[in-house]
């Protein structure tokens, strides 16, 4: 059966949808979260508006682990970037005609 076959009653409108309207839970072990995710956006953005500084306020209390972090995503970008070959381009394969010849 796919995903689109079930169906899952959301515990917070307490209507039906099919699984995949659920966002995953734990994708490795195959478990959907309760609420549909339109339930799911709209009480994340109620905590959001209760909570507008919290980002802000976790981001200064650990100075360390978001200095590691952009560390750590300075070198995977430098080592995408390293790894990506730009197109060889070999001279003798350009076609020099002109093509505006037939002008």
């Amino acid at each position: 059966m796919s995903d689109c076959e079930l169906q899952k009653r959301c515990m917070g409108c307490l209507r039906f949808f099919p699984v995949n309207a659920y966002p995953w839970k734990d994708k490795r072990k195959g478990q959907r979260r309760s609420r549909c995710k339109s339930c799911t956006n709209a009480r994340t953005g109620a905590w959001r508006a209760l909570h507008p500084d919290y980002g802000k306020r976790w981001r200064e209390a650990h100075p360390e682990y978001m200095t590691t972090y952009a560390q750590a995503r300075r070198t995977a970008a430098r080592a995408e970037r390293s790894t990506h070959e730009e197109p060889q381009c070999d001279p003798e394969s350009i076609d020099d005609t002109n093509s505006f010849s037939a002008l």
